[in-house]
């Protein structure tokens, strides 16, 4: 039987090494190595290769800036992931790809920026199937910029640069994924008119794939208090997000609720950010999961004040799935359709401080709020789901 499991001696050393002969091998690359407590992205991506793993399909990664990172490549090596790393890797990528490219079964792209330096190498080297995974549609991202900010020199090349990244790999892959049905739509529409590649498909793929969710919205109520915005904000629509609400928009609530007090919290809070510190308003910085959770359940609403971006909003989802009202703005609902009665959404300064001041005093509204958006989450971002589309294109047997 022991046979049965063997390799010839000196072929595929890799998949021996790896105990791997029976299963699927899949490569990811992405900018970093996921990050799943700082940005919805790396959320993802993490979710997406534990669940591979868990298919018991040998899962590698690829970080294109080749850098270990001390607290986030171990927890990728405790669940089974083999992480490429090291000054040195660089050069060694195509030497490793033309000797082990013919074991690969499947390659998960992300990213348009990342994805274009591999498309090459991977077809001359690989027969592996390429998926790829958008995040969002860059450019645009950077098209609702402009209408908000003006279309400076700076971001008209931009647009262009990333519009013609996306369309390069959108014409290059096999599989293509987005978590939006509004984002699939558009590069469905965009091959049909452009591409010659008939062949390849375009899903919809859950952004996160969450275990648990609140299952008490009532409990507690009363002990809530203040407005929470999350996000990463180094990010520039979470920077003019959070300047244009403390600005425009928190100085209509404070006018009726002057013991009101807002935290912002996410990685890397620019200048910008830092200086709406005040009496009413800390800006906390990075905290860990474990904290986070701790700000949803004392927080009474979250707000997510977008004016521009592009696909769907990781911010919004995580706090539907901890039970807290959200209000944000067309932008920030981005993707999220049929949201119904889960969801406050404006975006004048006015009506979006009505709705918090509404949300502040009105506890029925508040239950009515917080159920819809557990009860949405639960059916469109559980684990189930995510699962269930990554079964449909990865096999996890040769």
């Amino acid at each position: 039987m022991l046979e049965l499991d063997h390799l010839p001696v000196g072929e595929d050393i890799v998949r021996a090494r790896d105990r791997a002969q029976n299963k699927s091998v899949v490569l990811v690359i992405d900018k970093y190595v996921p990050r799943p407590d700082q940005d919805s992205g790396s959320r993802t991506v993490f979710h997406c290769m534990k669940i591979l793993c868990e298919k018991g399909m040998d899962v590698k990664f690829l970080p294109a800036n080749l850098w270990w990172d001390p607290k986030y490549t171990p927890l990728l090596q405790q669940i089974g992931i083999e992480v490429f790393y090291g000054p040195d890797r660089n050069n060694d990528f195509e030497e490793w790809l033309r000797e082990n490219g013919g074991l690969l079964d499947y390659v998960l792209l992300n990213r348009p920026q990342v994805s274009v330096d591999y498309l090459d190498l991977l077809r001359k080297y690989s027969r592996a199937k390429l998926m790829y995974y958008g995040h969002d549609i860059h450019h645009l991202r950077i098209r609702a910029e402009m209408k908000i900010k003006g279309a400076d020199t700076a971001l008209k090349m931009a647009e262009r640069t990333l519009k013609k990244m996306e369309e390069r790999v959108w014409s290059a892959v096999d599989m293509i994924y987005y978590p939006s049905v509004s984002e699939t739509g558009y590069v469905q529409e965009w091959l049909a008119a452009h591409s010659g590649n008939n062949a390849v498909r375009v899903r919809t793929i859950p952004l996160f794939a969450f275990e648990s969710f609140q299952e008490d919205c009532v409990s507690g109520l009363k002990d809530r208090k203040g407005l929470l915005f999350v996000a990463g904000f180094g990010h520039a629509p979470n920077i003019d997000a959070a300047v244009w609400f403390v600005r425009e928009v928190f100085a209509l609530i404070v006018v009726g609720r002057s013991d009101i007090h807002l935290d912002l919290v996410g990685s890397n809070p620019a200048p910008e950010v830092k200086a709406l510190a005040s009496h009413n308003v800390t800006v906390s910085g990075y905290v860990t999961d474990e904290e986070l959770a701790c700000r949803y359940q004392r927080s009474r609403i979250a707000i997510v004040p977008l004016r521009f971006g592009a696909g769907m909003k990781g911010k919004v989802i995580e706090a539907m799935r901890f039970g807290v009202p959200v209000v944000t703005t067309s932008t920030g609902v981005q993707g999220l359709e049929k949201f119904g009665d889960a969801i406050a959404v404006a975006d004048d300064p006015q009506a979006f401080a009505d709705h918090v001041l509404r949300l502040l005093s009105d506890d029925a509204l508040w239950i009515r709020q917080a159920e819809a958006a557990v009860k949405m989450v639960k059916s469109r971002f559980s684990i189930d789901e995510m699962r269930r589309v990554l079964e449909i294109d990865f096999d996890s047997r040769k």
